[in-house]
């Protein structure tokens, strides 16, 4: 008879922790949002652009031209969510993934892809002043294109890895685009 209401007494007071912990939980998200640290990835204006340009119209490499579905990912060596991007690609860029580094000389950007382990393979190493970036006026990092047999389909901040992830493997949202939205700040 004790051993029932041992167990039924067990079973309330983790119920109660369940229910504590939901609770911290959803006061943390209330948190995040407030201060502005949710990761959701906002879509960007490019002033420079009139119309859906192909990659190679915008100084990218002419074979990005060619493929199904590109991402451009832009990143900067001033950034530290770049630099977390970068190693979280385990040292190589995917099969439909471009990276453009961005740093005050090609030096800088070289030694910067040396310390978070990323091979020079897919990348393109800029100075930001005379850039895909700077010719884009496209001064949020990190951030991304995603180009869609040849034509700008989205540009959006990435705000996380996570964010680059459902991105290089979900389809092209037609909900936003280039054009639609105004983000002019510098995300560092």
């Amino acid at each position: 008879m004790l051993l029932p209401v041992a167990v039924a007494v067990i079973a309330i007071v983790q119920l109660i922790c369940v229910l504590a912990l939901v609770d911290q939980y959803r006061g943390l998200l209330q948190i995040r949002e407030s201060l502005g640290l949710v990761d959701s990835p906002q879509p960007l204006a490019l002033p420079a652009l009139t119309a859906t340009p192909s990659p190679s119209a915008v100084g990218l490499p002419e074979q990005l031209d060619h493929e199904d579905r590109t991402i451009v990912a832009f990143l900067s060596t001033k950034c530290m969510t770049c630099r977390t991007i970068g190693r979280n690609l385990h040292g190589r860029v995917p099969s439909n993934m471009w990276v453009v580094v961005e740093g005050p000389t090609e030096t800088a950007c070289s030694r910067w892809l040396g310390e978070i382990g990323l091979s020079s393979q897919r990348i393109s190493m800029e100075d930001m002043n005379d850039g895909v970036a700077s010719r884009l006026e496209l001064t949020v990092f990190p951030s991304a294109l995603v180009f869609d047999r040849g034509s700008l389909a989205l540009a959006q901040t990435l705000p996380s890895f996570r964010q680059l992830s459902e991105l290089l493997f979900s389809p092209v949202s037609s909900a936003a685009t280039p054009t639609q939205e105004k983000e002019h700040r510098h995300v560092r």
